[in-house]
């Protein structure tokens, strides 16, 4: 009983820990921000800071995320924390100085919110602030390490393309609750970074407006390994994904037409996806043909111009 009760005093303990820090770092940047003089002043952080944001992230952007708002519990801090974390990260990034922020510690906050945002209760809470921030996290590392986490996610996508496909077919599953994790581990003197996430189909569209915004560009094309993944992984969403997800993954495979990374194989599967999402929507009753299937359709209008120029090439 004594142990039951030491427990619960120490989790209240961690969880009122993580209001303060998100409440004392706001102070500190504001007091930091008093003592610049002006814009180009730079704003020094402490490892104080560092473990301060870090905490948060470990505490709050667990499972138990998931049913604190389930429970109803107050939330709303969180909606603060990704802005907060995007100054912290951008002026540490600024410093002339070596950084206090390493590219390990965003890397694991990468992975830590993917993961929290496979669960379509918290996705529907912090869906597009989370996604957001992770985009602009992406953008601070450098490019070995954006290779490194293009990589990652390109592997998640595989993944749940496996895991999914059940659903996407219309099958009863209990998918979106396998506890079953992906891990890859980073080797580095400052030690060893886990990047997991569950399996989910709810992750499918922050997965790929991630590779879209912000890690796709042309050093893609240094992996062909990954490139083929992720073509293959688009051409299955394509074809079986809902409409808000097809629409993503069309994006995409414009955006990688437009960089020239496609080969005639996947040139003449895509080109078979297209028409069929052509054919679907041409015969979708006016009734259910709603807002997601108009971004679609202009979606698949886009790409298939885009598909059009490469060919003429």
């Amino acid at each position: 009983m004594e142990l039951n009760k030491r427990s619960k005093q120490e989790q209240q303990q961690s969880e009122k820990e993580g209001f303060e820090y998100i409440d004392i770092l706001l102070e500190n940047l504001e007091q930091r921000r008093l003592f610049a003089n002006d814009e180009n002043s730079s704003i020094h952080f402490s490892l104080n800071d560092v473990y301060m944001l870090y905490k948060v992230v470990a505490e709050e952007f667990s499972e138990k995320l998931h049913q604190s708002i389930l429970n109803g519990d107050n939330v709303e801090h969180l909606t603060h924390f990704p802005d907060l974390l995007e100054v912290y990260c951008t002026a540490d990034r600024n410093l002339q100085t070596a950084n206090v922020i390493s590219d390990e510690q965003i890397i694991w906050t990468i992975g830590e919110f993917i993961s929290v945002l496979s669960s379509p209760i918290v996705y529907k809470k912090f869906g597009g602030l989370y996604q957001d921030c992770i985009i602009e996290l992406i953008k601070l590392l450098r490019p070995p390490d954006i290779l490194f986490v293009q990589k990652q996610i390109v592997l998640i996508l595989k993944a749940l393309m496996l895991f999914a496909l059940p659903i996407f077919a219309g099958k009863t599953s209990d998918v979106v609750d396998k506890k079953s994790h992906l891990v890859y581990n980073i080797n580095s003197d400052q030690g060893q970074v886990i990047f997991a996430t569950p399996m989910g189909d709810i992750v499918l569209g922050p997965v790929i407006s991630i590779l879209q915004h912000g890690t796709v560009d042309e050093s893609i094309m240094q992996n062909n390994d990954v490139l083929i993944y992720l073509w293959f992984c688009l051409l299955h969403v394509i074809l079986i994904g809902v409409s808000r997800v097809k629409n993503k993954a069309i994006l995409l495979t414009q955006r990688l037409l437009s960089m020239d990374a496609c080969n005639p194989m996947f040139a003449d599967l895509l080109f078979d996806d297209l028409m069929a999402v052509e054919r679907w929507l041409y015969h979708l009753a006016p009734e259910i043909f709603g807002n997601e299937e108009l971004r679609l359709k202009e979606a698949l209008e886009t790409c298939e111009r885009t598909f059009g120029d490469a060919v003429r090439k």
